[in-house]
């Protein structure tokens, strides 16, 4: 049987209304489009093109409309011709019955073969190793052609994943309604906890000689600010929380070495730098990140965060098994518990050969330092900072709205200080 030809005024359509002159083809990228997909409208320049694997979504769908309109509009045929016809379409669902089956079984066995490996530690190479042949030319195919469902595909799946990210400090509905009920937060028993909860950190347990009395000032309280504005950063940014609970050492190796670029004199064991206002705190904060990453808009919403962890909540005890602690009965819960999870963090044994962190006993007993000092601190003192982070919160959202295409008076990097991951070896 002859091969199905393809209609000239179909699929030969010259895309000059459509597409500017100079467009390269969306399949090969090599040469200058001359038609466009009258399903997709995709760019391509040949036939080769229009067939090839990446555009096979829109051409085997041609194929098969094609051959039933055909069918359906030529009664004159001979029975005969019409059977071969009928023949042919239905050769070509089985042969895509079988492709679907052997993709199920490829995806099987690369199941199998990813099973024992650590996806979070492997190299690309290894990685590559374990695809078949054909799935490597399945890959770059979509890398060659992001317009191309697959390629489409995978972002959408990067995409909602990170969407899916549920940060430990942004509540639940039924524990936001509980609270707005109740005018308190509820603190449950760890077996209390309902299915499907966001989990949140261990409390640490502060050393008693670092809680003082409730003191009548605040001196740390923007290095607070600047702590957790880079706490809130690297969570989102990592898609992880809470940090400590990652189990990929190239995960935990990066946590350490963005708080630490981002907050260094949390790493610097002689440091004495104490920020005396919340702008001075936010131009050292900001000026550390890498130019042009960090707009008025998202810096809004790290400051925002920012508010959450720091505001005091009023605290109910469910029943007498919880431990009646300072730490828990504390009104500074998130405060203590984004504390509790960097002391984790830099107290983990999850270390990898190819991500070199810092010491980190000095750095714990920082953060444990910082924790008295939330201990020590009356919640008015913790209540009005919040207030103050989220209004300048709201000065920001306000400027990215004015000024949406401009840097939004982002400070300037200071050239006295490490760059942000770069971490400097201490004596």
């Amino acid at each position: 049987m002859e091969e199905t030809t393809l209609p000239a005024d179909i699929l030969v359509k010259p895309s000059e209304e459509e597409k500017p002159e100079g467009v390269l083809c969306g399949v090969c990228h090599r040469q200058f489009s001359r038609y466009s997909c009258p399903r997709c409208n995709l760019a391509y320049c040949s036939l080769p093109c229009f067939r090839s694997e990446a555009h096979n979504s829109c051409s085997e769908g041609f194929y098969k409309t094609q051959l039933e309109t055909d069918i359906r509009s030529a009664p004159s045929k001979s029975a005969e011709e019409r059977k071969e016809m009928m023949e042919v379409l239905k050769r070509f669902e089985e042969e895509n019955a079988d492709d679907d089956l052997d993709e199920d079984d490829e995806e099987d066995e690369l199941e199998k073969k990813l099973r024992d490996v650590n996806l979070d530690d492997a190299s690309y190479d290894e990685l590559w190793e374990i695809l078949t042949p054909a799935q490597r030319t399945k890959f770059m195919s979509a890398l060659q052609d992001p317009s191309s469902t697959l390629a489409q595909d995978l972002l959408a799946a990067s995409g909602n994943e990170e969407d899916e990210l549920r940060l430990w400090w942004e509540p639940d509905a039924e524990d936001l309604a509980s609270s707005v009920a109740n005018n308190s937060w509820i603190l449950p028993h760890a077996e209390a906890r309902p299915e499907g909860a966001v989990e949140k950190p261990q409390l640490m347990s502060v050393p008693a000689s670092l809680v003082k009395p409730q003191q009548s000032s605040f001196p740390l309280a923007y290095n607070h600010v600047t702590i957790f504005i880079a706490y809130v950063y690297t969570s989102r940014h990592l898609t992880t929380s809470p940090l400590s609970h990652s189990t990929s050492a190239n995960v935990n190796g990066d946590a350490r070495q963005i708080i630490c670029g981002i907050v260094p004199f949390l790493a610097d064991k002689r440091s004495t730098t104490r920020f005396p206002t919340l702008e001075s705190a936010i131009t050292d904060v900001w000026s550390r990140f890498e130019p042009e990453s960090m707009d008025s808009r998202s810096f809004a919403s790290l400051l925002k965060d920012t508010a959450k962890l720091l505001r005091p909540i009023p605290v109910v005890l469910l029943d007498d098994t919880t431990a009646a602690s300072p730490e828990a009965m504390s009104s500074h819960q998130n405060a203590l518990l984004a504390l509790s999870d960097l002391h984790a963090l830099f107290s983990s044994n999850v270390t990898s050969p190819t991500r070199p962190t810092p010491r980190a006993d000095h750095i714990c007993a920082k953060i444990a330092f910082y924790a008295g000092q939330v201990l020590s601190t009356d919640a008015r003192f913790f209540e009005g900072l919040a207030e103050e982070v989220d209004a300048r919160a709201d000065r920001e959202t306000t400027q990215s709205q004015e000024f949406p295409t401009s840097e939004n008076r982002r400070p300037e990097r200071r050239s006295d200080k490490p760059r942000q991951g770069r971490i400097v070896e201490l004596d």
